[in-house]
Parts: C-alpha cells; sequence; structure tokens
C-alpha cells in the first residue's frame, strides 16, 4: 500500500494531520518495538541537502526517557549515530512510516513546518544544529498507547500558509523566495 502526502488548507492544519496521522502511529509502532523507549521528539529544520535551499526535514528521534530535553536526548542515545537518528535492529522509522501520510522535504513539508523552523541551516550540519524539537509523543498505558505534546510554535510567520512554493523542477523556488533572501 502507498501511503499519500499530508495535505491540508493551512499549515496549522497539515501540523495537525501529521501529528494524528503520522506522527502518532508511527510512535506506537516504535514503543511496540522497542520496550525500552519512553518518548518520540519529531524534530523539524529547514536546511539546504542536494535538491532545494528550502527544504524541511523532520527526524523521529527514540528517546529511552519520558521526558527527553534537547539537545542533551542525542547524546548517548543508540539510535543516534554520528549525530544522526538511524534505524537500529528492531525498528526503522522510515519503513514504519510507509503506510501513513507522509511529507515530502521539498514540497508540503515546507508549508505544513518552514514556519516553526529556526533560520535555515546546511545539511553538514547535524540534528543538534540544524532541526529543533516540534512534538514528543510519550509512551502511556491508556488507548492509543501515546500522548502528544507540542513543544514548537511558529518562529517565522512569514513562512505560514504559503502553498505557492513548489516547481515541478526543484528548483529554487521564484517569487517568495526571492523576496525573503533579498534577491528580487
Amino acid at each position: 500500500m502507498s501511503a499519500k502526502y499530508i495535505e491540508g488548507a493551512t499549515s496549522a492544519e497539515m501540523h495537525q494531520t501529521y501529528l494524528t496521522k503520522s506522527f502518532g502511529p508511527i510512535s506506537k509502532k516504535i514503543f511496540d518495538s522497542d520496550s525500552d523507549v519512553q518518548s518520540v521528539v519529531l524534530a523539524i529544520g529547514q536546511y539546504w541537502a542536494d535538491e532545494a535551499e528550502d527544504a524541511v526535514h523532520h527526524e523521529l528521534v527514540p528517546c529511552v526517557t519520558v521526558d527527553p530535553t534537547w539537545p542533551s536526548c542525542l547524546a548517548d542515545n543508540r539510535f543516534v549515530v554520528e549525530g544522526w537518528v538511524h534505524g537500529t535492529g528492531s525498528f526503522d522509522t522510515f519503513k514504519l512510516g510507509q503506510d501513513h501520510p507522509r511529507l515530502d522535504a521539498n514540497t508540503n513539508a515546507i508549508s505544513a513546518f518552514a514556519s516553526c523552523c529556526h533560520e535555515i541551516t546546511s545539511q553538514e550540519d547535524d540534528l543538534a544544529d540544524s532541526s529543533r524539537p516540534y512534538a514528543i509523543a510519550r509512551r502511556t498505558s491508556e488507548r492509543p498507547g501515546y500522548a502528544i505534546e507540542v513543544v514548537g510554535n511558529v518562529l517565522r510567520p512569514e513562512w505560514e500558509d504559503v502553498f505557492e512554493l513548489v516547481e515541478e523542477t526543484n528548483e529554487p523556488k521564484r517569487g517568495f523566495l526571492g523576496k525573503l533572501f533579498g534577491r528580487n
């Protein structure tokens, strides 16, 4: 089964849809596959990575603590290797998310979460520097087996509800980005 992409009329609607239709259920799969994991951090960052300078990336960071603190939750974390999350042994977060609505770093993730990211960085930076927590899913004994706390907020309102960004070629976006970066 192929998952569809997150959609919404506003960035806020897209945040909520991703949390309820993807992040929560994927976190539950992580909890079910590894009893040591007590929380999962959804970290988001906007940075250049090969194809687009404005791509918004997201990582799911499994943590063995209930209340992870950023960025110390990345240190001594068996799921983080050389500053980046890697599915090991019991699960792979990408594979676990295949049946859930997706975010694409170069398209709908920009509209959904760019407004909640700090200033643009680079793919050369590690996760601690390039990203910040947006939400934390914690293991619970009640259904559905997790509770989500949103810890991020809108940092750059000029990116909120911007849907005219994407060209099919993935070249730097015209218009809006040119104004943001002083190119027009």
